[in-house]
């Protein structure tokens, strides 16, 4: 659950520059985002739900989602899928079953929209320093800062890009595009991605360097 819309920050960003559709299929995890402080608050389920299916038709991503009618599975007496406490399982079909059609109308009025926009891309770019993270194979420091970064910035509704530092190195992309980098613990940096965010720094930009960057080679 906590990866999942970081994920959809980070392929948003690639989506943009490769100009690629990307396609979701999921279990309903990345829509909550106040759990668990209201995970029985059915309003607030639903319009997370909706607000979850906007934000994915306006970075222009094919979806499928899971919607639960009804299941007799026994983790629904601690955890139910449909958001709702015990007390509300007898009604689960009104909720569920009979709602999917009501929501579904409520997001087709806002289409002819959506398929017209485009999103504006953030100013703030993490860095994914691709070559840290697999060399820090299962002690993943880069990718929980990443998280912990998001965790900061997401709830404020402060969106950031995401791209493989590989890009910036290649000419792909250039710092050019962010008036913030962050940089999660990268020790591993290709020569040509210092040499361009030292470039971006000195020009006034403002990076974010957490933990020793750049420790070692490529």
């Amino acid at each position: 659950a906590r990866t999942t819309m970081p994920v959809q920050l980070w392929l948003s960003s690639a989506q943009r520059y490769t100009r690629k559709p990307t396609a979701l299929f999921e279990n309903f995890w990345g829509c909550q985002e106040d759990h668990p402080a209201r995970l029985h608050d059915e309003a607030a389920m639903r319009a997370q739900m909706r607000r979850y299916v906007y934000r994915h038709a306006a970075w222009g991503r094919c979806m499928q989602t899971w919607w639960y009618a009804y299941t007799s599975a026994p983790y629904l007496l601690t955890y139910n899928g449909n958001w709702f406490t015990p007390a509300y399982d007898l009604t689960t079909l009104r909720y569920s079953a009979a709602g999917f059609p009501v929501e579904k109308a409520k997001i087709d009025r806002f289409e002819a929209l959506f398929l017209t926009s485009e999103i504006a891309p953030s100013r703030l770019l993490m860095l994914q320093p691709v070559d840290t993270m697999l060399a820090q194979g299962t002690r993943p420091a880069a990718y929980d800062e990443w998280l912990a970064w998001h965790a900061l910035l997401f709830p404020r509704n402060l969106l950031y890009e995401m791209l493989p530092d590989a890009w910036f190195a290649n000419g792909v992309a250039s710092f050019d595009i962010a008036d913030v980098v962050i940089l999660p613990a990268a020790t591993h940096l290709a020569a040509a991605v210092t040499t361009r965010l030292v470039d971006f720094a000195r020009s006034g930009g403002t990076l974010i360097a957490a933990g020793p960057p750049g420790l070692y080679d490529d």
